[in-house]
């Protein structure tokens, strides 16, 4: 993770998440995690008190003093090279994340950064959440760092845990990422495979399911990017509570610096039946989560 782009709010609010936003992303850039970084915004008609008419009208003005504003927030507070704002004509929570994700791959990214603005309760359900939007919809990695945790409750070094799907196998690509990641900063890994509990539902949907163990599974995965120099642990751990929770307690423990989860392919009917293990592990950690998810 060398080159990243973050998106950021153009509100001039002040607000103490972005304080502990600020803070964990200084942890990573310390540790050789994003040395080249730039900032992205979108300013929509949401944001001001106008017609629609108005602000088509408005909208090159208003970008500029949204650079401006956004110039003075985070003056110092971490280093990037240059921030970028972009023009948006709804406010639609798809349409604002799939803006901030082309330009993150028009730069040539290697990841993009949001911040999680821990909204909970019913208005969380009913409006969504732009962070988790983009986590689990744009198609290209996304990194979310929530605003429950500080620097010093993470590992002394840097390490991350990786989800891992036995029916799915991380792709040679998907390794070349984690590899190159885990190297910018010198990470550990810890590949974690989450058996669960007999369902015959889940055993009547899962698609493609090896006829090897779990274990010869993940120890597979972890010779390859061993090759490539990275220490790397392999675990395969009984559900608790759920799947995704019982990933979350693990990094939990490990003191994680971020989780990885790798978008694959489901039918419509799997996704319907059984939800999505990403999304509930985004909402239930309070770690930094990444999903990996390219197209």
């Amino acid at each position: 993770m060398k080159k990243a782009v973050i998106a950021l709010s153009p509100s001039q609010d002040l607000d103490e998440n972005l304080d502990h936003f600020y803070e964990t992303l200084k942890l990573f850039q310390n540790s050789g995690f994003f040395p080249e970084t730039s900032v992205v915004s979108v300013i929509h008609p949401a944001l001001y008190m106008m017609p629609s008419t108005w602000y088509r009208d408005s909208r090159a003005r208003l970008a500029k003093e949204a650079l401006v504003n956004l110039e003075k927030r985070v003056q110092q507070r971490f280093k990037l090279q240059n921030i970028k704002v972009l023009q948006a004509a709804t406010d639609s929570l798809e349409y604002l994340g799939s803006m901030v994700s082309r330009y993150a791959q028009r730069c040539g990214s290697d990841v993009l950064i949001v911040a999680s603005n821990d909204r909970t309760g019913l208005p969380h359900w009913i409006l969504g959440s732009f962070s988790e939007t983009v986590a689990l919809l744009a198609r290209h990695p996304t990194l979310v760092i929530k605003p429950h945790i500080s620097p010093k409750e993470f590992a002394a070094t840097p390490h991350m845990v990786v989800g891992i799907d036995v029916a799915v196998p991380p792709t040679s690509q998907d390794l070349r990422w984690i590899t190159e990641a885990a190297k910018t900063g010198g990470a550990a890994l810890d590949l974690v495979y989450v058996n669960p509990k007999p369902r015959l539902l889940l055993n009547t949907l899962q698609q493609g399911k090896s006829a090897k163990s779990p274990q010869s599974i993940l120890e597979s995965i972890q010779n390859k990017l061993q090759k490539s120099g990275l220490d790397v642990h392999s675990s395969v751990v009984d559900e608790g509570d759920s799947i995704s929770q019982t990933l979350v307690d693990f990094a939990e423990q490990k003191k994680t610096w971020a989780i990885i989860t790798i978008a694959v392919p489901r039918s419509t009917l799997r996704k319907r039946l059984l939800g999505s293990h990403a999304r509930r592990v985004l909402r239930h950690t309070r770690r930094p989560f990444l999903s990996l998810h390219k197209g």
